[in-house]
């Protein structure tokens, strides 16, 4: 069973909010999830323009082709067949989980849980138990 997910780099007044999409992998813990909060835990200070590129090389560095981050893909919105939109905006990575609200769909994602993964003082994979600090 495929985990589907969606990125969103926030925008700001001269670049445009830009959506991305990973078609399986994309759950929090040991998938899409874990590997871009150890990214944001680790580099401090990325810009919003520059993170995916520097998202994708950096994990095609660190873990080679298993990564499978070749397979992100642009994409003009949120899908509606997605369990997590990742969303990240000058240092702070958080994540929307649908859980059962299948009935909410594209923009509606914002109605989902969401929780902080990583900002300045939170380093959190456990979103299901305890905060991890």
């Amino acid at each position: 069973m495929s985990t589907r997910a969606n990125i969103i780099i926030k925008g700001n007044e001269y670049i445009p909010t830009t959506h991305y999409y990973k078609h399986h992998d994309g759950y929090i813990t040991n998938g899409l999830g874990e590997m871009l909060a150890d990214f944001v835990s680790d580099t401090k200070d990325i810009t919003n323009e520059k993170f995916m590129t520097k998202f994708i090389c950096n994990s095609i560095v660190k873990f080679g082709r298993v990564s499978n981050v070749e397979e992100i893909e642009i994409t003009d919105s949120v899908h509606d067949d997605v369990e997590y939109v990742y969303e990240y905006d000058n240092n702070t990575l958080g994540v929307y989980i649908r859980g059962e609200n299948w009935e909410l769909e594209g923009e509606q994602y914002k109605q989902w849980r969401y929780v902080v993964l990583v900002s300045e003082d939170v380093y959190n994979l456990d979103v299901f138990g305890k905060l991890k600090v």
